[in-house]
């Protein structure tokens, strides 16, 4: 969900700053001064209170921008265009006009008037400001007429134990007692490479319910430990609709997985989720979710059906940084298909929690909790245990846009999964850093 607010204090300065020096000092200096401050309202009703200052091109500039902070698009429009007729080139003001015609709703108006922004190279604070408003017109651009995204993905870094190793060869386990497992099955850190692509496509029936269809395909390579490189390739098809402060999503998905270069899994399954919003500060969101795994070849006895819960919570706080807290969570059950199969069908119960600031323009910084609990129903046929699993993983993340469709992003997750069964417990940790290209 995209969230605009009044173009910060900082922003209207430096808009301002741009301006040619005011005819009469006092008055439209007393206006700039107040919008610094974040004062739009009270710089608004100031130079209401001095009309015979109307039509002075100084004048004019500062009372728009005041006036469109304030709320009072019209009249902030109407002020810079008359100082746009006498001084056409003025970027800055072209950027407050537009964003006068976006809040009137005009946005055929708004986006040429930013795109033009945009095509002259403004500061990059400046940019990420246009972006925001033309990311804006485009969604409620999807209300009435189809849509395209593409975005391209490529990534290095370092994982501590693609294979989900132990991380000592020598354990212990029921029935067996001390055994050493093989390579394969112990830990061992590589390089990661990461790339992908994916499009989403829109089609509006109304102004409330709209089609969409998606689909991706990412690779994640290791060097080193290829018999873990994975291709995912997965799609999605829909219908979404919004009334008022409700809003709801149908899809059906699918996914085909490679293991090793070798085919490992696919997945069909449906999807119904519902959200509420009743205000702009909170939201709360429930789905429901099942469908049928498939393997491939020997894992072909691990096919299964599951059925899966979620509901969801988020808050966006007050502050200059934007602040936003989310708590989810998930219960289902993975059903093995074979009867005589059961130790491989468990039921889950997960938890999440995360948070992020946006402390400058373009920047975004998130960090996040993840638990997951997984209790196998039966016992397992060889080790005559039933298994239990708890894992647990941190993570951290701190996103720059630092061009209008290229965003550049570091990851650290950290995690740990413990278990009554040795053989199933390891830790890992991922240091990625990912560059991102998205079409607009």
């Amino acid at each position: 969900m995209v969230r605009l607010k009044k173009t910060p204090p900082a922003m209207l300065g430096l808009i301002l700053a741009l301006a040619l020096p005011p005819a009469h000092p006092a008055s439209p200096g007393e206006l700039r001064a107040l919008v610094e401050r974040g004062e739009a309202d009270e710089a608004y009703r100031l130079g209401r209170a001095t009309p015979e200052q109307l039509g002075d091109p100084a004048f004019d500039f500062a009372f728009g921008v005041a006036a469109i902070g304030a709320g009072k698009a019209s009249e902030g429009v109407l002020a810079l265009e008359r100082f746009l007729l006498n001084y056409p080139d003025h970027e800055a003001a072209r950027v407050e006009l537009a964003r006068g015609y976006f809040a009137l709703g005009e946005d055929a108006r708004a986006r040429e008037e930013f795109e033009a922004a945009l095509a002259r190279k403004p500061p990059p604070a400046v940019a990420v400001v246009i972006e925001e408003f033309l990311a804006a017109i485009r969604m409620r651009a999807a209300k009435y007429q189809p849509t395209a995204m593409a975005y391209f993905l490529l990534g290095t870094g370092h994982d501590s134990n693609p294979r989900a190793g132990v991380d000592n060869p020598d354990i212990t386990l029921p029935v067996f007692g001390p055994v050493t497992v093989v390579d394969t099955g112990v830990r061992r850190s590589d390089r990661a490479q990461e790339a992908g692509a994916g499009i989403r496509l829109t089609a509006p029936f109304s102004s409330s319910v709209t089609a969409f269809a998606s689909g991706s395909a990412e690779v994640s390579q290791h060097p080193e430990v290829g018999e873990f490189d994975q291709a995912t390739f997965a799609g999605s098809t829909g219908v979404a609709g919004r009334e008022g402060r409700w809003g709801w999503r149908g899809a059906a998905n699918f996914s085909y997985q490679k293991l090793g270069g070798d085919p490992y899994r696919r997945l069909r399954s449906l999807a119904l989720d519902g959200s509420w919003i009743p205000d702009g500060a909170h939201a709360v969101s429930a789905g429901v979710q099942g469908g049928r795994f498939i393997h491939a070849g020997a894992n072909a006895v691990r096919d299964s059906d599951f059925l899966a819960v979620t509901a969801g919570w988020r808050r966006l706080l007050p502050g200059a940084w934007r602040p936003e807290v989310e708590l989810s969570g998930n219960i289902g059950r993975e059903k093995n298909r074979l009867e005589a199969r059961q130790d491989l069908s468990r039921d889950l119960l997960g938890l999440r929690f995360s948070g992020a600031v946006s402390p400058w323009r373009g920047w975004t910084i998130g960090a996040g909790a993840s638990w997951l609990k997984s209790d196998y129903l039966e016992p397992d046929q060889v080790l005559q245990t039933t298994r239990e699993d708890r894992y647990l993983a941190g993570d951290i993340g701190v996103e720059w846009r630092f061009a209008p469709s290229l965003s550049a992003r570091a990851d650290l997750l950290v995690a740990r999964n413990r278990s009554n069964l040795e053989l199933y417990e390891y830790s890992r940790y991922t240091a990625m850093l990912r560059l991102r290209y998205e079409t607009r």
